[in-house]
Order: C-alpha cells, then structure tokens, then sequence
C-alpha cells in the first residue's frame, strides 16, 4: 500500500476544523486534502486516530453546551403575526426570546 502523507501542519487544520464543526467535510476542505486519504490515514497511524477522536469529542461537548444555553436561556426569533414580521418603531423585527 502506498504511504498516504499529511503534513503536520494539513494534519493540524484538519484536526481544529474537526473540533470547530465536527464535520469531516468541512474539517478536508478546510485543510484542503480529501476524505479518503484522512480515513486512511486514520487506519494506519495511532497518534492521528487519538487526536480525531479528541477533535470530535470537543465538537460534542460544544454542540451539547448549545443545545444546554438554548435549552435554558431559549433562542430569539422574529415576531410574525398574519404571516408578516411584525417591526418596532425604529424598522428593526421584533424579536421574541423562544
């Protein structure tokens, strides 16, 4: 099988992309390599297989706090009556806190 490279620094971005938004996609766009060859590389080399699972543990623990803060402080939304956004005074939406 031929030797997949990734240098430390490809290796890197993709890992914090990884952590940032828990989406392989994004995380070999953003380090500008392809899916297969992270995949493979994931098979073969231990320490890179670790820190994917530590970037995607972080990508959870942030998703989780977010789902927490909206669950307790709730998500603002425009205030829509008769299918039309209702606006204040100043032309800006209303926004009510869901």
């Amino acid at each position: 099988m031929k030797k997949l490279k990734l240098t430390a620094e490809k290796r890197g971005q993709f890992l914090q992309a990884l952590a940032d938004s828990g989406s392989v996609t994004t995380a070999v766009a953003t380090a500008g390599t392809s899916r297969t060859r992270v995949y493979e590389l994931r098979k073969t080399d231990a320490v890179f297989a670790a820190a994917w699972d530590e970037a995607e543990e972080i990508a959870t623990d942030r998703l989780q706090d977010e789902a927490r803060r909206r669950a307790i402080e709730g998500v603002a939304e425009p205030l829509v009556s008769a299918g039309k956004l209702v606006r204040g005074d100043d032309g800006q939406p209303i926004m009510v806190q869901r």
